[in-house]
Order: C-alpha cells, then sequence, then structure tokens
C-alpha cells in the first residue's frame, strides 16, 4: 500500500505559493485546509503516489465532496481540476496504488472553502431582510394614511350624490309630466297629416279607376297608413296611462253583441292567411254597463297578435265566456280566451312580454314585425278594468291567454269612470296582414342573364325592390335567411342584396355562412339595415358583407352599388384567369376563392396525362353539383369547367414544346389528347399557330 501527497495548487493556472496572505497558509504537502475568495473558483491539485518504481504506472482515484457524485478514475493523470465552483465547503480526497497493488483506503484529504463575495454573505442578507421590513412598515403606514382620507373624500362624494338623486328624482317627475305632454301634442300633430292622407287615398281608390300595378301601390299605402294611424293611437293611449289620465268610459250596452261582431271581423282574414279560426261564442244578450272601446282594443290585440304569429295551417281559437256571481263569487264577469297554435313563447320570457318595448328574439316575433307595446297596452287596459291577464304557452305548441274582467261598476270608484253619452262608439280597426311573399323565380324577367337574389322577411319592401331591378336582371326572392341561404347554394346568384334583421337566419349569419362555404364565397353581398351607426356598419363589413345601405334608401343607390360590385367581379375575373396553368404554390392565397381555384386547377394538373378525365371526374373529386362547379369557374375564369381542362392542357403542351425535349406526338399525349389534328386545331386556336410552328420559334 503506497501513500498519496498533495504536491501543488494552482488557481487560474498560476501556481499557489504559501504565506499570510495567500489561500495556502502552508505548504500543500502538510495544508489541512485551503481558503479561496469567490472568484479563486478555477483550481487545479496536482498529487502523486510514494511508490517511486516506475511512477509513471501509478494509478490514482480522486473525489470533490459537493461536486463529484461518485469517485473519479483518472489512470495515472496526476492531478484534478475544477472550473467555476460556487461558494461553500468541500472537502477533496484522493487515494493511490502502484500500477498491481492495492489502494490506499485512508488517501489523503484537504478541505477548500470558497467565501462568498461580500454581498451574499449572512451579514448583508440581514441587511436586505431589514430593509425590506422597513419598506413595508413605511408602505402600510402610507397606505393607511391614504385610505383613510381616501374614506372621508368617499364620504362626502356620497353625501354630494345622494342630494344630486333627491334633486333629479323630483327633476324626473316633471319630465314624466313633460313626456305626456309632449306624446299628447305630437300624437295628435300626427294625426292630422295622416287624415290628410288617409281621407284622399279613400277617395282615389274609390273614385279613379286604377291599373292593377296603381291599385296594389295604393294598397300598400294604405295599410301603412291604417298602420301609422295605429301606432299613432297606441303612443297616446301609453301617454295617458303612464300619466294616470286615461278613465274608465262607461256605457250601458250589449257587450256580447259587440264582441260577436268584432272576432266575425277576422274570417276574412282567416281565409286569407288560410288558418282554422274557430269561435265559441255566447248567443244570449247581456247589457250592462262596460268600457266598450277598451274591451274592443283588448281583444284586437290578442286576436291580432294570434293571426301574426299563426302559421299557415294553423288554428286561432276565440272563446268568450260570462260568469256568473255563483261561478266568480264576485261580480259578474267575461272571460275571454284566445288561444294560437303559433311558435309559443319560452316560459323565461312570460313575464316580460307585457313590458313595453319587449320583442322576443325569436323567429317569429321578427317575422310578425310590431314595435313591442301592443301587449303592454292590453295588461294596462286590463288593469284599469281591475281584470286579470293571464298567459299559458309552450314553445313549439302554441299559446292561449285568458283575461277576466269584471263587468257593472259596482266595484268601480266613482272617481275611475265617467258615464259615455253616446252608445255607439267609433268602429275598431283590424291590423289585416300582407299575404307573406314566396321564394321564385321571375321566369319572364328582361334585360341581362345576371341574377339578383333579394332575401327580406318585410314583404313590401321586397315587393318594392324586385320591381324596380326586375327590367334588368333576374330576380329571385327569400323572405328569411334560411331560404335565402337554400336559394344562393342551389342558384348561384350573381349579387345577394339581404337584409339584416330577419327570422330564422338574420343577414350577419347569412352573410358569415356564404363568404365561408367556397360555393358561394365569391358572391357579392349588399347589406340593407336601419342600423344607421358607424360601429353596425364596421360590424357588417367585418362579416364579410361587400357593401352595406341604410334605410330608407333610394333604388338609383342600390343600382349603381350592384354595378360597381359586378365590375369588381369582372376585375377579379380577368385576374383568376391570368392565373390558369401557373404553380399556385407560387400565389399568394388569400380568398376562399383563390383556394377553390387551387384545389380545382390542382386536380386537373394531376389528371392532364389521362385521355377519360373529363368535366364529370374534376366535378366527382370536387364533391359540388355540375351546375355549381360551372357557376363559380364561369363567374371566377370566364371559361366552362371543359374549357378550363382544354386550356391547362394546350398550357402544359405549350410548356414542354418550349423545352424541345419532346416529340409532338410525345407532347400531346402525355397532356392527354389522343387525336393529333385535334389537338393542332385546339393549339392553333388558342395560340394561333401550329404546335410545330410553336415549337421552331423557341429553336
Amino acid at each position: 500500500i503506497v501513500q498519496t501527497i498533495l504536491t501543488e495548487f494552482r488557481i487560474l493556472g498560476e501556481a499557489v505559493v504559501p504565506g499570510e496572505l495567500s489561500p495556502l497558509k502552508k505548504s500543500i504537502l502538510v495544508a489541512d485546509r485551503i481558503d479561496l475568495r469567490h472568484d479563486q473558483n478555477f483550481f487545479r491539485i496536482d498529487f502523486a503516489a510514494t511508490f517511486l518504481s516506475h511512477p509513471e504506472r501509478n494509478r490514482y482515484r480522486y473525489f470533490l465532496e459537493g461536486i463529484d457524485e461518485d469517485t473519479l478514475y483518472s489512470g495515472n493523470k496526476s492531478f484534478a481540476e475544477y472550473t467555476d465552483l460556487k461558494s461553500g465547503n468541500y472537502t477533496f480526497w484522493v487515494s493511490g496504488a502502484s500500477h498491481r497493488g492495492p489502494w490506499n483506503p485512508e488517501g489523503r484529504s484537504i478541505e477548500i472553502i470558497i467565501h462568498p463575495p461580500w454581498y451574499g454573505s449572512m451579514a448583508a442578507k440581514s441587511g436586505y431582510f431589514i430593509s425590506m421590513l422597513l419598506l413595508v412598515m413605511v408602505y402600510v403606514r402610507f397606505r393607511t394614511e391614504k385610505l383613510r382620507k381616501e374614506k372621508i373624500i368617499l364620504e362626502n362624494l356620497v353625501n354630494e350624490r345622494t342630494a344630486e338623486i333627491q334633486q333629479k328624482n323630483e327633476k324626473i317627475v316633471e319630465m314624466e309630466d313633460l313626456k305626456t305632454r309632449f306624446f299628447t301634442d305630437i300624437s295628435h300633430e300626427i294625426r292630422t297629416p295622416l287624415s290628410m292622407i288617409s281621407g284622399p287615398l279613400e277617395n282615389l281608390i274609390n273614385e279613379h279607376p286604377q291599373s292593377e300595378k296603381s291599385s296594389e301601390w295604393l294598397d300598400m299605402i294604405k295599410r301603412n297608413s291604417q298602420r301609422l294611424l295605429q301606432l299613432v293611437n297606441q303612443l297616446l293611449d301609453i301617454s295617458r296611462l303612464d300619466s294616470g289620465h286615461m278613465k274608465l268610459v262607461l256605457e250601458k250596452s250589449d257587450i256580447l253583441k259587440h264582441i260577436r261582431v268584432l272576432v266575425n271581423e277576422y274570417h276574412s282574414l282567416a281565409e286569407k292567411n288560410h288558418i282554422c279560426y274557430v269561435l265559441d261564442l255566447p248567443e244570449e244578450d247581456l247589457s250592462i254597463w262596460n268600457d266598450r272601446d277598451k274591451i274592443h282594443k283588448i281583444l284586437t290585440n290578442l286576436l291580432s297578435n294570434a293571426f301574426k304569429f299563426t302559421p299557415e295551417f294553423g288554428t286561432v281559437t276565440c272563446r268568450v265566456k260570462v260568469l256568473t256571481k255563483a261561478q266568480s263569487n264576485l261580480s259578474m264577469q267575461l272571460r275571454i280566451i284566445v288561444a294560437d297554435t303559433g311558435p309559443g313563447i319560452p316560459q323565461q320570457a312570460h313575464r316580460k312580454i307585457f313590458d313595453r318595448f319587449y320583442r322576443s328574439e325569436g323567429d317569429s316575433s321578427y317575422r310578425a314585425g310590431g314595435a313591442g307595446i301592443g301587449l303592454s297596452i292590453t295588461r294596462d287596459m286590463v288593469d284599469l278594468l281591475h281584470g286579470e291577464i293571464r298567459v299559458k304557452s309552450l314553445v313549439g305548441t302554441g299559446t292561449v291567454f285568458m283575461v277576466t274582467i269584471p263587468l257593472g261598476k259596482k266595484h268601480l270608484d266613482k272617481k275611475e269612470y265617467i258615464i259615455k253619452d253616446q252608445t255607439e262608439p267609433g268602429p275598431g280597426e283590424v291590423s289585416v296582414q300582407p299575404k307573406p311573399g314566396e321564394s321564385f323565380l321571375l321566369e319572364g324577367a328582361t334585360g341581362t342573364d345576371q341574377t339578383i337574389l333579394i332575401v327580406e322577411d318585410n314583404d313590401e319592401v321586397r315587393s318594392f325592390i324586385k320591381e324596380n331591378l326586375q327590367p334588368k336582371y333576374k330576380i329571385l326572392e327569400a323572405e328569411d335567411g334560411l331560404k335565402g341561404l337554400s336559394l344562393a347554394t342551389s342558384a348561384i346568384p350573381d349579387v345577394i342584396i339581404s337584409d339584416i334583421m330577419m327570422p330564422g337566419l338574420d343577414g350577419k349569419e347569412l352573410c358569415e355562412k356564404l363568404k365561408k362555404d367556397e360555393r358561394t364565397s365569391h358572391i357579392p353581398l349588399i347589406m340593407l339595415t336601419a342600423r344607421a351607426t358607424t360601429h353596425d356598419k364596421i360590424e357588417g363589413l367585418e362579416c364579410g358583407a361587400d357593401d352595406y345601405i341604410f334605410k330608407p334608401f333610394s333604388m338609383e343607390e342600390i343600382e349603381t352599388r350592384i354595378c360597381n360590385l359586378l365590375q369588381q367581379r369582372e376585375r377579379l375575373r380577368l385576374k383568376y384567369s391570368g392565373y390558369i396553368g401557373l404553380d399556385w404554390n407560387k400565389i399568394t392565397i388569400t380568398t376562399l376563392d383563390e383556394e377553390f381555384l387551387k384545389k380545382t386547377t390542382g386536380i386537373i394538373s394531376r389528371h392532364l396525362h389521362e385521355f377519360e378525365f373529363d368535366v364529370g371526374a374534376l366535378q366527382e373529386e370536387m364533391a359540388v353539383s355540375d351546375s355549381t362547379l360551372y357557376k363559380k369557374l364561369k363567374v371566377l375564369t370566364g371559361e366552362s369547367p371543359n374549357s378550363l381542362i382544354r386550356i391547362m392542357r394546350l398550357k402544359r403542351a405549350a410548356s414542354l414544346l418550349e423545352k424541345n425535349e419532346l416529340s409532338i406526338t410525345e407532347i400531346l399525349m402525355s397532356v392527354g389528347f389522343s387525336n393529333p389534328s385535334y389537338f393542332t386545331r385546339c393549339f392553333k386556336a388558342y395560340f394561333g399557330v401550329t404546335p410545330r410552328e410553336y415549337q421552331r420559334s423557341f429553336n
């Protein structure tokens, strides 16, 4: 067994000489500790075995505790080197042996201490902690004082706001009175010119013979003037109800006779809309004190809503029953039940439907139109009559309204009513809905072959646009977004004009679906809307609309926008036609239309050498109908599918002729032509020269 000694200690390659200021206080031969600064962490330790016979064959192994995971065998290498050690305490151990002798189990060890820098010492860390603690204490003190001041400011602000709210409440009361007067005044101001419209209009309809088209327009004006008059009356009722100035106007009359006359007026509307109209009315007479006008309005609103929301071949039922004192435990009561087989009302909307200006977001609500004040007025008038209104509805089944109204005047305070002198009130007005339009193609359209699809749930607006565009374009119509989407994907029109607010699928959703469908992504779409803010316009354009027109609009503007969009589409067609035969991998694809062309031309390119590849095979791989493929390619490139395949074959042939590496026969066979004479005719028709002349021009 041989002994191992340490012979030398080096820092950064320089030998360390023992001394007072040196890390090595005594000779390395006898030293048991080395103290190093943090920047002296690159060092080397030399060692040797005391076996002097053939020292070059001595063996060594060493280990630095804290760094090495296991003893390192160094063979005959007699030094160990360590770099970039962290501050800390380490113990170096080394053992040696002759080339055939056993290892010395004791070896030689030495402690190595690398001291941290001053800023990493315990004193420095203690200073950091104390400084941080002081900062926290200062912050807490500062924050506490700040919160105290903010509390004082907030209390003062609350007091000021409370005083302002009290003042505003007083102003609100004044504003309510002003609003009531304003509604009353404006309603009367509108009614006067409206009367001057409806009166001469009736004379014009009755006295002067009109053409069929003029008669249709006059009827349209009449319906809308009646609707406007109804809205004015409702606004006037709202102002009077809000102000508390509306009183019951009682008359002693046969209320059941009046109801029978009123409900029977809806037979023509039911027949026109193909709705089954069921009546269950008492046959007896009942002369009693009642407010004929308010009962008339309640029943009119309920029946009008029922017919609005009931689809074709649905059912509307009206039942009227008089409850005696024994049945009601009170005075005599009138019970009115109006039921329909419409789409129904969601459970969460049952309370909201009586809120003023509330409209359900369902399909039927937007189809029927309305301002959302009819049921609100109905509820207020039922309350004024000391009655009760209930609703029962299931989505997909229908809706039932039940109104119970006390009859007579014993239950009323004298301040709540006045007695009417006249026995006959003015006739009630029944709202007649226009017949829903149908989606169809006008076969007799004249002018160009371009087709315009109009998607608009308002029959009159849709008809107005159609009549103005029909002389120049073929017209397709759809009364909602779902039918518009179906027509767009089947007919592939040249331009689509769509309203935004529609049942089933609104204009924005329709636009998004069309622009994401490769069959219809190329079709320009014009949005029509009554929303006239910049934010709404940006939203419409972001969903993919090509143009945005506010209501009211002029037909001249619509026609100009259509013309501009068609011209833009023509410029795109010229652009895309120039891409035929090019390598699409070298073209930046930015739209779904370009993606469609890339897919189409890629399929054709892969099959150019196949003689049997034709339009049918292309259609099958594209997974689209033949009409869709034809119309899409015709719009984008101006070429039919068959023509596009032929042009790509010819352009590939021309590219091969330019290289002059194959014979003409080999080239025509490689691009799918089997007949040389047919290939020559097609090549000359497209390039103006024969294939041989074309090839010679590049020699």
